[in-house]
């Protein structure tokens, strides 16, 4: 009875293995089918969190700039 519980064992982790190695094609697939979209969105993203960054800081100036006029 033992050896066959062993035997499904292996067999249900050979198959788990195997599952998780076809993830990975099915992944690397589809990474390649969609780089360049992929690319885009991140560049977007990294964009918008750069311009943000930048607007900020410059209506941080503006405010400083005019607090220090309104108090001269």
């Amino acid at each position: 009875m033992s050896l066959k519980d062993d035997v499904s064992f292996v067999k249900e982790s050979l198959s788990g293995d195997e599952k998780v190695l076809e993830s990975a094609f099915r992944l690397e697939t589809l990474y390649n089918k969609h780089k360049i979209k992929i690319f885009a969105i991140v560049i977007v993203v990294v964009g918008f969190f750069v311009v943000q960054a930048g607007t900020d800081a410059i209506q941080e100036g503006k405010l400083a700039k005019a607090n220090d006029a309104f108090l001269a």
